[in-house]
């Protein structure tokens, strides 16, 4: 399995993240009348690509909660527990994030954290 071979698995980020990048930056180009611009990056903070953005929403659950759903996906205890030790921890991503929604909940209370956001925000559905 690549996600368990160091050396493999590097070689794919080395050729991967280049390109990512790069489309990124070409989306921040095509948008650039846009007030707001929305990635959902994986492996944000491993990739270092949470330098290039200005505000960095972490979205995270309890670990027991993240063991559960990929249980639910079929995925087995063992990948999960690979793909876990391949990210930085909860607690470090959230110190480099500038906002923490808690994934934790009802979506009811998904949303009312997103409310809250673009409340700190100051948008309006209707810009």
């Amino acid at each position: 399995m690549i996600i368990e071979n160091d050396s493999i698995l590097n070689e794919l980020c080395e050729i991967i993240y280049p390109e990512l990048k790069k489309r990124i930056f070409s989306i921040f180009e095509e948008r650039q009348e846009d007030k707001y611009i929305i990635f959902e990056v994986p492996l944000l903070f491993e990739s270092e690509f949470d330098k290039i953005f200005n505000f960095i929403i972490n979205i995270n659950s309890d670990e027991d909660l993240q063991l559960k759903r990929s249980l639910d996906k079929k995925i087995d205890e063992k990948l999960h527990r690979i793909f876990v030790a391949r990210q930085l921890n909860n607690d470090i991503k959230n110190q480099k994030s500038h906002f923490i929604i808690m994934n934790n909940e009802d979506l009811e209370k998904q949303v009312d954290e997103c409310i809250k956001l673009i409340e700190v925000f100051n948008i309006s559905p209707l810009q």
